[in-house]
């Protein structure tokens, strides 16, 4: 039996979301001015949870101080499917010259996570109006996805309980067309590592540099050596330097920090087993001693490819554009610690061609993308539904 959703049915789907993209705009500038730090989401989280009440989605569960899960009920048996945003910021002095602008100096939403929050605010209203069949959909409003925990935060808490049967989620995509939509099966964005060399030498007086080994003379080589890893694959940059603290003092120590970005836990193990071959040929001639510590670890978000194929479906069914990515993104998204646990996709949501490019100070999410995000998510939650 087919359980996906009609031509007919999609397009409805977003005719609803297009109606509402006033008010889906209205709340994405709200958000927009109050931008706010990982763990701090404080308005952003009071704002929010003032709307699920308004659309009737019961507040089931707090995540810390500032995460949600909320439900809309269809009140007959049936499985659980997880719709998820999330809702920090960025530290960024906004440059956009929007009226509604950051109120939060040093703040902004340069990611989209603004764009999120309404897309699924707009998914839960056109759901309600709607209407479920059996089961329930789970809304995950998750904070601190910039520090890449916030995720994990939320499952240890018990965001997944019950277990959905898939997950999915959206990210606002310079580049692309707006309101195209572009994924692909498999891995979609990549693993992150965080880590630091510290290299240890023998401190002395500025004026008696013979008499000391500085680890300072350590750097240059051991950052080209890291550099030098990145390929099709992999990708490590060397991002703080950390060494000394007086003008006329030979510091002990230097301490070299940055990130590492894979596409498998093998490809991940080969590039640590790599990264401490570089680090020892870049010291060891130097008689410097070193230590690699790792962090905070990200995994890869990799989307389940039958539902991947769902999604190309549903789109083209829905009038939308697609686009298949040829690549993963070596950027890194905490959206994987879902995937861990369960069967999800995560999708790329076009904001324009010519928008700024995510992080920089004069981004802006594009609110003419507010329909097909939403509409994507109501489609791709009922029609997971259905078929479970």
């Amino acid at each position: 039996m087919n359980t996906e959703l009609s031509q007919v049915q999609l397009r409805e789907l977003l005719d609803a979301a297009r109606n509402i993209q006033p008010w889906m705009t209205r709340i994405r500038h709200r958000l927009h001015q109050v931008p706010e730090p990982a763990f701090r989401e404080f308005e952003t989280v009071g704002f929010v949870a003032a709307e699920l009440t308004e659309l009737d989605a019961a507040l089931v569960r707090r995540v810390g101080d500032t995460g949600i899960v909320a439900e809309l009920d269809s009140r007959l048996p049936g499985p659980v499917v997880a719709l998820r945003a999330d809702m920090d910021a960025l530290a960024v002095e906004e440059k956009t010259g929007a009226a509604y602008a950051s109120r939060h100096p040093g703040w902004a939403h340069s990611c989209g996570h603004d764009g999120h929050m309404a897309c699924l605010l707009g998914a839960c209203r056109v759901l309600r109006e709607i209407g479920l069949p059996a089961g329930k959909v789970r809304l995950l409003f998750q904070p601190a996805e910039e520090q890449g925990n916030g995720a994990k935060l939320m499952i240890e808490q018990g965001a997944l309980d019950p277990l959905p049967a898939a997950i999915f989620s959206l990210h606002g995509w310079p580049g692309l067309d707006v309101g195209t939509i572009a994924s692909r099966g498999g891995t979609v964005m990549a693993a992150s590592d965080v880590w630091a060399v510290r290299l240890v030498g023998r401190g002395g007086h500025g004026a008696r540099p013979q008499e000391a080994n500085s680890p300072i003379l350590g750097l240059p080589g051991l950052i080209e050596a890291l550099a030098d890893m990145t390929g099709d694959e992999l990708v490590v940059s060397p991002c703080v330097v950390e060494a000394g603290q007086a003008p006329n003092v030979i510091p002990d120590a230097a301490v070299v920090r940055g990130t590492m970005r894979t596409l498998s836990p093998e490809g991940r193990t080969r590039a640590l087993e790599e990264m401490a071959r570089a680090v020892a040929r870049a010291c060891g001639p130097l008689g410097l001693t070193h230590q690699i510590s790792l962090d905070q670890h990200t995994p890869p978000v990799a989307n389940d490819a039958a539902l991947h194929e769902r999604l190309v479906r549903t789109t083209r069914g829905m009038g939308l554009d697609f686009a298949l990515l040829s690549g993963p993104s070596m950027g890194s998204e905490d959206f994987g610690f879902y995937l861990e646990k369960c069967p999800g996709v995560m999708f790329r949501l076009g904001v324009g061609k010519t928008c700024p490019s995510l992080h920089n100070s004069a981004y802006d999410f594009c609110d003419e993308a507010l329909p097909a995000g939403a509409a994507m998510l109501a489609a791709m939650a009922l029609e997971a539904l259905r078929s479970s």
